[in-house]
Protein backbone atom coordinates (compact mmCIF):
# COMPACT_ATOMS: atom_id res chain seq x y z
CA UNK A 1 0.00 0.00 0.00
CA UNK A 2 1.34 3.44 -0.71
CA UNK A 3 0.50 6.95 0.69
CA UNK A 4 0.20 10.56 0.17
CA UNK A 5 1.13 13.14 2.81
CA UNK A 6 -1.00 16.29 1.78
CA UNK A 7 0.14 18.93 3.80
CA UNK A 8 -2.44 22.08 4.34
CA UNK A 9 -1.16 25.94 4.77
CA UNK A 10 -3.50 28.45 5.26
CA UNK A 11 -1.30 31.55 4.80
CA UNK A 12 -1.41 35.03 6.52
CA UNK A 13 -2.61 37.51 4.73
CA UNK A 14 0.13 39.20 2.79
CA UNK A 15 2.11 36.14 2.59
CA UNK A 16 0.22 33.70 0.01
CA UNK A 17 2.80 34.31 -2.77
CA UNK A 18 5.98 34.07 -0.33
CA UNK A 19 4.28 31.53 1.31
CA UNK A 20 4.08 29.64 -1.83
CA UNK A 21 7.18 30.44 -3.53
CA UNK A 22 8.69 28.87 -0.05
CA UNK A 23 6.92 25.62 -0.69
CA UNK A 24 7.72 25.49 -4.01
CA UNK A 25 11.29 26.02 -3.50
CA UNK A 26 11.38 22.92 -0.82
CA UNK A 27 10.01 20.55 -3.47
CA UNK A 28 12.06 21.78 -6.15
CA UNK A 29 15.26 21.17 -4.31
CA UNK A 30 14.75 18.67 -1.25
CA UNK A 31 11.26 16.52 -2.04
CA UNK A 32 10.81 16.03 -5.65
CA UNK A 33 8.03 14.06 -6.08
CA UNK A 34 4.77 15.87 -5.54
CA UNK A 35 1.94 18.19 -6.55
CA UNK A 36 1.07 21.76 -5.12
CA UNK A 37 -1.84 23.21 -5.26
CA UNK A 38 -3.46 26.76 -5.28
CA UNK A 39 -7.12 27.10 -3.89
CA UNK A 40 -9.25 29.77 -4.59
CA UNK A 41 -9.33 31.06 -0.84
CA UNK A 42 -5.21 31.07 -0.53
CA UNK A 43 -4.82 27.67 0.65
CA UNK A 44 -1.68 25.83 -0.26
CA UNK A 45 -1.78 21.80 -0.40
CA UNK A 46 1.40 19.74 -0.90
CA UNK A 47 0.94 16.42 -1.73
CA UNK A 48 3.74 13.70 -0.93
CA UNK A 49 3.68 10.53 -2.26
CA UNK A 50 5.10 7.91 0.15
CA UNK A 51 5.60 4.35 -1.15
CA UNK A 52 5.12 2.19 1.76
CA UNK A 53 3.57 1.77 5.53
CA UNK A 54 7.20 1.02 6.43
CA UNK A 55 8.63 4.45 4.70
CA UNK A 56 6.25 6.52 6.25
CA UNK A 57 6.61 5.14 9.70
CA UNK A 58 10.69 6.04 9.31
CA UNK A 59 9.26 9.91 8.20
CA UNK A 60 7.29 10.07 11.30
CA UNK A 61 9.86 9.09 13.38
CA UNK A 62 12.48 11.09 11.97
CA UNK A 63 10.15 14.15 12.69
CA UNK A 64 9.49 13.22 16.17
CA UNK A 65 13.53 12.78 16.79
CA UNK A 66 14.04 16.65 15.28
CA UNK A 67 16.19 15.24 12.35
CA UNK A 68 14.03 15.01 9.82
CA UNK A 69 15.65 17.14 6.26
CA UNK A 70 12.29 19.41 5.59
CA UNK A 71 11.90 20.18 9.60
CA UNK A 72 13.53 23.93 8.99
CA UNK A 73 11.54 24.33 6.04
CA UNK A 74 8.28 23.40 7.32
CA UNK A 75 9.30 26.09 10.57
CA UNK A 76 9.80 28.51 7.65
CA UNK A 77 6.84 27.78 6.29
CA UNK A 78 4.38 28.45 9.34
CA UNK A 79 5.92 31.85 10.51
CA UNK A 80 4.13 32.56 7.32
CA UNK A 81 0.81 30.58 8.12
CA UNK A 82 -2.21 31.84 10.33
CA UNK A 83 -1.95 28.38 11.85
CA UNK A 84 0.20 25.35 12.54
CA UNK A 85 0.70 22.97 9.27
CA UNK A 86 -2.04 20.03 8.99
CA UNK A 87 -1.03 17.22 7.65
CA UNK A 88 -3.27 14.37 6.43
CA UNK A 89 -1.94 10.65 5.67
CA UNK A 90 -3.99 9.06 2.72
CA UNK A 91 -4.60 5.80 1.25
CA UNK A 92 -3.86 5.58 -2.62
CA UNK A 93 -6.61 3.44 -3.78
CA UNK A 94 -6.38 3.77 -7.27
CA UNK A 95 -4.49 6.11 -9.69
CA UNK A 96 -4.99 7.87 -12.77
CA UNK A 97 -3.32 6.31 -16.26
CA UNK A 98 -1.03 8.06 -17.06
CA UNK A 99 -2.67 8.00 -20.72
CA UNK A 100 -5.43 9.62 -19.34
CA UNK A 101 -3.14 12.40 -17.30
CA UNK A 102 -3.00 15.27 -19.29
CA UNK A 103 1.00 16.22 -20.21
CA UNK A 104 0.60 20.09 -19.01
CA UNK A 105 -1.96 19.72 -16.08
CA UNK A 106 -3.30 23.85 -15.12
CA UNK A 107 -6.06 22.50 -12.49
CA UNK A 108 -6.63 19.34 -10.17
CA UNK A 109 -10.54 18.91 -9.34
CA UNK A 110 -11.26 16.92 -6.19
CA UNK A 111 -14.32 15.53 -5.22
CA UNK A 112 -14.30 14.73 -1.05
CA UNK A 113 -17.16 12.01 -0.23
CA UNK A 114 -18.51 10.69 2.77
CA UNK A 115 -20.19 7.70 2.77
CA UNK A 116 -23.99 6.93 4.14
CA UNK A 117 -23.67 5.15 7.80
CA UNK A 118 -22.70 1.35 6.96
CA UNK A 119 -21.90 1.99 3.41
CA UNK A 120 -18.36 2.40 3.46
CA UNK A 121 -17.44 -0.23 1.52
CA UNK A 122 -20.57 0.40 -0.89
CA UNK A 123 -19.01 3.77 -2.14
CA UNK A 124 -15.56 2.29 -2.40
CA UNK A 125 -16.57 -0.47 -4.89
CA UNK A 126 -18.34 2.12 -6.61
CA UNK A 127 -16.02 4.18 -7.08
CA UNK A 128 -13.77 1.11 -7.83
CA UNK A 129 -15.86 -0.19 -10.60
CA UNK A 130 -16.59 3.22 -12.38
CA UNK A 131 -12.50 3.96 -12.44
CA UNK A 132 -12.37 0.37 -14.23
CA UNK A 133 -14.97 1.34 -16.69
CA UNK A 134 -13.42 5.08 -17.32
CA UNK A 135 -10.13 3.33 -18.33
CA UNK A 136 -8.85 4.50 -14.93
CA UNK A 137 -9.59 8.39 -15.84
CA UNK A 138 -9.15 9.47 -12.29
CA UNK A 139 -7.69 9.04 -8.54
CA UNK A 140 -8.93 7.35 -5.44
CA UNK A 141 -7.67 7.83 -1.90
CA UNK A 142 -8.95 7.13 1.39
CA UNK A 143 -8.43 8.89 4.97
CA UNK A 144 -6.16 6.54 6.55
CA UNK A 145 -8.11 5.49 9.54
CA UNK A 146 -11.64 6.64 8.09
CA UNK A 147 -12.11 4.04 5.22
CA UNK A 148 -15.75 6.24 4.56
CA UNK A 149 -13.94 9.63 3.70
CA UNK A 150 -13.32 9.72 0.04
CA UNK A 151 -11.34 11.61 -2.30
CA UNK A 152 -12.07 11.44 -6.57
CA UNK A 153 -9.58 13.56 -8.11
CA UNK A 154 -8.58 14.20 -11.66
CA UNK A 155 -5.87 16.67 -13.43
CA UNK A 156 -6.95 19.00 -16.33
CA UNK A 157 -5.73 20.42 -19.08
CA UNK A 158 -7.73 23.90 -18.26
CA UNK A 159 -10.69 25.58 -16.65
CA UNK A 160 -13.22 24.72 -18.92
CA UNK A 161 -12.84 21.16 -18.21
CA UNK A 162 -14.16 20.96 -14.70
CA UNK A 163 -17.18 19.38 -13.92
CA UNK A 164 -20.06 22.08 -13.71
CA UNK A 165 -23.01 21.25 -11.17
CA UNK A 166 -25.18 20.74 -14.01
CA UNK A 167 -23.29 18.41 -15.29
CA UNK A 168 -23.02 15.71 -12.80
CA UNK A 169 -26.27 14.19 -13.66
CA UNK A 170 -24.57 13.54 -17.18
CA UNK A 171 -21.14 12.53 -15.25
CA UNK A 172 -23.52 9.67 -13.06
CA UNK A 173 -25.02 8.73 -16.16
CA UNK A 174 -22.14 7.95 -18.15
CA UNK A 175 -20.69 5.62 -15.49
CA UNK A 176 -23.92 3.81 -16.10
CA UNK A 177 -23.87 3.60 -19.51
CA UNK A 178 -20.19 1.97 -19.59
CA UNK A 179 -21.05 -0.74 -17.15
CA UNK A 180 -20.34 1.46 -14.30
CA UNK A 181 -22.77 2.28 -10.83
CA UNK A 182 -24.09 5.06 -9.39
CA UNK A 183 -21.64 6.13 -6.85
CA UNK A 184 -23.63 9.04 -5.56
CA UNK A 185 -26.31 6.81 -4.04
CA UNK A 186 -23.77 5.73 -1.53
CA UNK A 187 -22.86 9.29 -0.52
CA UNK A 188 -24.29 11.32 2.27
CA UNK A 189 -22.08 14.07 1.04
CA UNK A 190 -19.79 15.37 -1.98
CA UNK A 191 -18.19 18.43 -2.09
CA UNK A 192 -15.94 19.43 -4.94
CA UNK A 193 -13.08 21.84 -4.88
CA UNK A 194 -10.70 23.32 -7.62
CA UNK A 195 -7.44 24.26 -7.40
CA UNK A 196 -4.38 25.53 -9.57
CA UNK A 197 -1.17 23.51 -9.88
CA UNK A 198 1.80 25.38 -9.49
CA UNK A 199 4.14 21.97 -9.11
CA UNK A 200 3.86 19.28 -10.56
CA UNK A 201 6.73 15.93 -10.72
CA UNK A 202 5.50 12.78 -10.81
CA UNK A 203 8.71 10.98 -12.39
Amino acid sequence: MSYLISAVRNPLPGKTQQLLSTVVSDFENNIGRGIVTLGPTGIIIGNTPVESADALEKMHDAFLQGDHPAAASLAKQEADCSEPIRFLIREIVAQVDPSKRPSDPKYMQRFIMQSKPGEAVDLLDALLKNHEVSGGSFNITAIAGNPGRLIMTRPLAHFNEVRKATEMKGLREDFKSRGGVDMFQHAASVEGRVARIVYINLD
